[in-house]
């Protein structure tokens, strides 16, 4: 078990991305997650959460099923935060989470703020939202591959110094600060984007739904 699929209780992906998102990976239901997998009939690997958001009914309906149960009640972090905990504890080298984030902005810029925390040059964590997945990067480079075209922008986390090749735009040693400057809806010119950072930033990019 090295890849970890987290599916979290923010704005829905469309289904034929989560089944393919999940595919060959250990799957975490968070709290009310749960309640998805259920309806659209999967079995998750592990559910976890404080369970605030999860019908007991629910729970006992996949304890049946000999899913493991980890309760964490600790109010201290979120229940994404210590799913994420959990993969790190485990060593899991491939986190994908789905649905991190939504409607409320607290918990959307607090949960992406976790892609800093958790970051590690062993680790790959990519969050998928309803059109657009998001990476950090840390002194280091990012190749990205998908459509031409797609679109892409860099946030400085706080601070970046940034390079590129393959976008419509190209930066080289682009200067970015977070209030100061950022790299909003560039686009990618090839198929494959490389992109070099001196600093932390997050990148931002368009993903196909089918």
């Amino acid at each position: 078990m090295t890849k970890a699929f987290l599916l979290a209780d923010g704005t829905p992906l469309p289904k034929a991305v989560r089944n393919r998102l999940r595919r060959g990976h250990f799957t975490i239901a968070i709290d009310g997650a749960a309640e998805l997998a259920r309806k659209e009939g999967w079995r998750p690997d592990l559910i976890t959460g404080d369970f605030d958001s999860i019908r007991p009914a629910t729970l006992r309906y996949f304890e049946k099923q000999g899913v493991e149960i980890l309760p964490t009640p600790d109010q201290d972090y979120t229940d994404l935060e210590k799913a994420l905990a959990w993969c790190v504890y485990m060593d899991l080298r491939t986190i994908v989470v789905a649905q991190g984030t939504g409607t409320r902005l607290d918990h959307s810029l607090g949960n992406l703020s976790l892609l800093r925390r958790f970051h590690s040059p062993r680790r790959e964590i990519t969050f998928y939202g309803e059109t657009e997945r998001v990476r950090y990067v840390e002194n280091g480079a990012l190749t990205l591959k998908g459509r031409a075209g797609r679109r892409l922008s860099v946030i400085p986390f706080p601070e970046a110094t940034v390079s590129s090749h393959g976008l419509r735009y190209e930066m080289e040693g682009l200067e970015l600060g977070l209030g100061v400057r950022e790299s909003i809806s560039n686009a990618a010119k090839l198929a494959q984007v490389k992109i070099e950072v001196k600093g932390r930033a997050l990148i931002i990019e368009e993903y196909r739904k089918a």
